[in-house]
């Protein structure tokens, strides 16, 4: 297993084009990291040059504390899985697996097992008894053999048999190790592609979109896979994305990107409850947060905030943060979540007038698509659990709603630099 580290990386195309730009990260031994964002932001350019697969531009990629720009894939220790699978198609399934460990011809060193230990011992054994200087060598020889192991060119056809049965043991495909890939499905191809991975007991396993090719149950079920193999394996992963909910679900950290920027790193968590801009915030979450343009206000020493008419103060913790960060009066985008957002009885002075254009029925909660009196659109997600019978035949389109939020859960940017306002 190894750490990655990826210092002031780029990569420009012959048409001038540049995929990534200043690209630093530090990956730490066994973190499972994901790489998300819109297509075109650069995340799967940079698993490439992770892997050799790019020539990189500039900057440095150090794999468990070496350089190693300048190394094949072949020789960096990596093991990759695609988008497409990449298996042979007149291959079986323990064939596709064994196929990295056959070609893999470089030289080192085999343990010696219990009755060779014996055997070697006996002979030094021997060789010490007969007391003449030119068994000297010998005797060092089965020492060292001893020690290290013999010394052995690839892997035998034991050692294949072995790593392959027991990965796919673990990957719970075993029953498909003689059929070929044409007799599987999307799933289970997906299962026999990270098993070809597992069996080289590579440094760092990279991931390029594995699920994009699966339809939505299976991805489900593939990515809670992913997350149990994970823990058997115990590895340096790197995972590259679009689906926001892949990467909430598998990454230690995210790393967001955008136009070849990283535009956030950090936990889940983080990035959900503090995006450092605008778009992290709006790509995180599904429905994406609402956003809009307000007026942010101080009166007597407290920040309020006038959303779309409704007039509502901040908590003391984000007003202690912005007034740390020196935040004057004037324009700021807000934003607030549809799921914080929470439908009122009636009109205040802390609620927004809505009509409904849309009601999306999903099961255990419904999306209201809604507009304001000054045509802001809005998404707002209400637990049917809440909701009576004769609620939910109310909210039909075109009805009036209130909806309401509580400061706590309020995100503001500058309305210029789309920077977190509220960033500690």
């Amino acid at each position: 297993m190894a750490s990655v580290k990826l210092t002031n990386v780029k990569k420009v195309y012959d048409n001038h084009v540049e995929a990534v730009k200043d690209f630093n990260l530090d990956i730490a031994d066994k973190e499972f990291i994901v790489f998300v964002g819109p297509s075109g932001c650069g995340k799967s350019t940079t698993l490439r040059m992770i892997a050799g697969l790019e020539e990189i531009s500039g900057g440095t990629v150090e794999i468990d504390g070496e350089v190693v720009n300048d190394l094949q894939p072949k020789d960096r220790n990596i093991a990759m899985v695609f988008q497409n699978y990449a298996l042979y198609p007149h291959l079986s399934v323990f064939e596709n697996m064994a196929f990295p460990l056959r070609l893999n011809k470089k030289v080192r060193y085999a343990p010696l097992t219990e009755e060779q230990v014996s055997n070697a011992e006996v002979e030094i054994k021997k060789l010490k008894e007969e007391n003449n200087p030119q068994n000297e060598k010998r005797i060092e020889e089965l020492k060292d053999l001893i020690a290290n192991g013999k010394r052995v060119k690839g892997f035998t056809s034991d050692e294949i048999f072995d790593r392959v049965t027991k990965t796919a043991e673990i990957l719970g495909i075993t029953e498909y190790l003689l059929r070929k890939p044409r007799a599987l499905s999307g799933g289970q191809r997906q299962r026999v592609a990270i098993g070809r991975a597992m069996v080289r007991d590579s440094k760092v396993f990279l991931m390029d979109e594995p699920l994009s090719n699966l339809d939505a149950k299976l991805r489900n079920q593939m990515r809670a896979e992913i997350i149990l193999l994970r823990k058997k394996i115990d590895s340096t992963f790197i995972y590259v994305t679009h689906d926001q909910t892949e990467a909430m679900t598998l990454g230690d950290r995210i790393v967001i990107m955008k136009d070849g920027y990283i535009m956030q790193v950090g936990t889940p968590t983080e990035v959900f409850d503090h995006p450092d801009n605008l778009f992290v915030a709006e790509f995180i979450g599904a429905p994406k947060m609402n956003t809009f343009e307000t007026e942010l206000m101080i009166e007597d020493g407290s920040y309020y905030i006038s959303p779309l008419g409704a007039k509502i103060k901040l908590d003391d913790e984000k007003s202690e943060i912005l007034k740390a960060n020196n935040v004057k009066s004037g324009k700021v985008i807000m934003g607030v979540r549809p799921e914080h957002m929470v439908l009122a009885d009636g009109k205040s002075d802390d609620t927004i007038e809505c009509t409904i254009l849309v009601n999306e029925m999903m099961g255990s909660e419904l999306h209201l698509h809604v507009i304001t009196e000054n045509e802001t659109k809005l998404i707002v997600r209400v637990p049917t659990l809440q909701l009576t019978t004769e609620q939910r035949m109310n909210l039909l389109s075109g009805e009036k709603v209130y909806v309401t939020f509580a400061s706590k859960v309020v995100h503001l940017f500058d309305s210029k630099t789309q920077v977190s306002l509220l960033k500690k």
